[in-house]
């Protein structure tokens, strides 16, 4: 028979485990062929680094493209005296849309809360940024009034003082 101390499944002293000096040896001697390197850094020095999360610092949307400008202004589908306003236009930030999903049994009783405790307060006149924010509308062609849309920025939406309640 063998030894009291020995495991009976043959792996061997320590059970089939390699011992913590060998896997340290093991991991410090290789390379690490999933780690990427930032680009234009050289090996070694990293730079700075932000904070877990947040990748890039927010710098805001680009509305101006001379070269979608000069596509239209080719096309002559607007008159010259209008095309400040037509290019306005798209420079504002889209609205805010939701919806609630009718099929689950709760969907009718979200949206009652949601006029009640969001959409009322709303109604009363808030300002974010200094700008009014209109009242929520439902969209008309979405049944039963589950679907709605914001007239203001998802940022504005985040900057609401109602929301911090």
């Amino acid at each position: 028979m063998g030894d009291s101390n020995r495991r009976s499944s043959g792996r061997g002293r320590s059970g089939g485990k390699r011992g913590r000096i060998f896997r340290r040896d093991f991991r410090d001697n290789r390379e690490n062929v999933w780690k990427r390197s930032r680009p234009g850094v050289e090996s070694g020095d990293q730079g700075p680094r932000l904070p877990v999360g947040i990748t890039t610092p927010w710098t805001g949307f680009v509305t101006e493209n001379e070269q979608f400008e000069n596509y239209y202004k080719a096309q002559k589908i607007v008159p010259a005296e209008e095309w400040d306003e037509f290019m306005s236009v798209f420079k504002r930030p889209l609205p805010a849309t939701f919806r609630i999903n009718g099929s689950g049994k709760f969907a009718y009783a979200i949206r009652d809360q949601m006029r009640r405790d969001f959409f009322n307060l709303l109604e009363e006149g808030v300002e974010v940024d200094g700008e009014p924010v209109d009242p929520p509308s439902p969209l008309p062609w979405y049944a039963d009034n589950l679907a709605w849309k914001l007239n203001f920025s998802r940022m504005q939406l985040r900057k609401l003082p109602i929301l911090g309640k």
